[in-house]
């Protein structure tokens, strides 16, 4: 498997490849007149940048060393559905949304049109403990990858993973409103648009101490590229 061969990571780095500190599977290179990334996952590699000939010449060295095989433009890749137009590139997981709806038995649920109800407060001690916990928390993990491309169920998500210790049947409900609102919106995502300026933008906010158990309140932010989002995080 390539992410595990240190043949790949020699020839990378004999390209003059620099392994992110962050994230051993990204290697990046970047000059005067070229930036080029490149990802690793088991025995799939995803190429991006703004050369063309620089990628054509990383192929084929990968080539000559390791016979790949070109599957051309990216268009999925470990759940993400990538498409391209002259606006930009949109990214979701529609498929892996429909997916977990039809694992869940969701699939004809009734929508729902608000992920999460606004007066709503979670509490540790308030309701009747939930008989299965252990589906619960594959939900929530399943729930959580999602919120790869979905920023807008990335607070209720988050909110709802502070109770996978100590379970109880109303977090369980909100957690299937969720699924009731994926149905109704199974193909928002992001768009990293090409046509906007290159300004960055940063926005938090908080719930103001809106737990009724600890009084602390749950924060989110993100930062914005024109008007592409580019990473956004709740936190307690």
């Amino acid at each position: 498997m390539l992410a595990g061969n240190g043949i790949l990571n020699s020839l990378l780095i004999s390209l003059g490849y620099s392994q992110s500190q962050a994230d051993y599977s990204l290697y990046v290179k970047s000059d005067h007149h070229s930036f080029i990334a490149l990802l690793v996952y088991v025995d799939y590699i995803v190429l991006a940048g703004n050369s063309m000939q620089v990628i054509k010449l990383v192929k084929q060295l990968l080539d000559e060393t390791f016979r790949i095989k070109d599957l051309g433009k990216l268009r999925f890749f470990l759940g993400f559905d990538i498409a391209r137009s002259a606006t930009g590139i949109f990214m979701n997981q529609r498929k892996y949304t429909l997916e977990l709806l039809e694992n869940t038995d969701f699939l004809a649920t009734k929508p729902s049109y608000v992920p999460f109800g606004p007066t709503f407060k979670l509490s540790l001690t308030d309701g009747k403990p939930f008989e299965d916990p252990s589906a619960y928390r594959r939900l929530i993990g399943r729930l959580i990858y999602l919120t790869n491309t979905r920023p807008d169920i990335s607070y209720d998500v988050q909110h709802l993973s502070q109770f996978v210790s100590n379970l109880l049947v109303h977090h369980y409900q909100v957690a299937i409103r969720i699924l009731r609102y994926l149905k109704s919106f199974s193909v928002r995502g992001i768009l990293l648009s090409s046509t906007r300026s290159l300004k960055l933008y940063g926005f938090t906010d908080s719930d103001w101490a809106r737990c009724p158990d600890t009084r602390k309140s749950t924060t989110e932010y993100c930062v914005i590229l024109g008007s592409s989002l580019l990473c956004w995080k709740s936190k307690k």
